[in-house]
């Protein structure tokens, strides 16, 4: 004997994000989620960085820390079924040094100390030579730089300066970049 209408099949949910696999990187660190799945009324998004997100339509994420992370999306229909998608992003730290070419420390707030810019290092070693090779300055403060005097604090006039930065990036690499820079005055 058979009934009609005594089965009542749903649609089954499915889950599905964007971006599921990305590998990106330092100059974008943002990641944006949208969420494409189907027959669904309730979702949970966790981001894998720890964010987590119901009723999840978009979100932006910030990856801040070198690896992967694995976003996971659940979807559930309103008679309690679920499904489940996890992705996998991963984030690369780039390790950047901007070194100007010039500098000018003559007191007006423009430029007076010559610095790289580092986004990120270890065991960091900064040094400025003369064209003789006499050390002028040196730190291991990456927030400190080269103000135009010696050792004794005696201004140096306008020239070519060589510099020398050492450091380890975040994966332990050691890196030296030698250069030269100018001083205007």
């Amino acid at each position: 004997m058979i009934q009609p209408n005594s089965i009542t099949i749903h649609p089954s949910p499915t889950a599905l994000f964007s971006p599921v696999n990305l590998r990106t990187s330092y100059y974008y660190p943002y990641v944006l989620f949208t969420n494409n799945s189907l027959n669904f009324n309730f979702s949970t998004f966790d981001d894998g960085a720890g964010a987590i997100v119901s009723t999840f339509t978009e979100l932006k994420t910030d990856y801040a820390i070198e690896g992967f992370y694995y976003p996971q999306l659940i979807v559930e229909n309103n008679v309690g079924c679920y499904d489940t998608l996890m992705g996998e992003i991963f984030y690369e730290m780039k390790y950047n040094l901007f070194v100007p070419n010039s500098f000018t420390p003559n007191d007006d707030g423009l430029n007076d100390v010559f610095r790289p810019v580092i986004n990120s290092a270890s065991l960091y070693k900064f040094s400025i030579y003369n064209k003789w090779g006499e050390l002028l300055f040196f730190t291991e403060n990456l927030a400190e730089g080269w103000d135009g005097t010696d050792t004794d604090g005696v201004m140096s006039q306008s020239d070519t300066y060589v510099y020398k930065i050492i450091y380890h990036n975040l994966g332990g690499d050691k890196k030296e970049i030698f250069g030269h820079v100018n001083l205007l005055r």
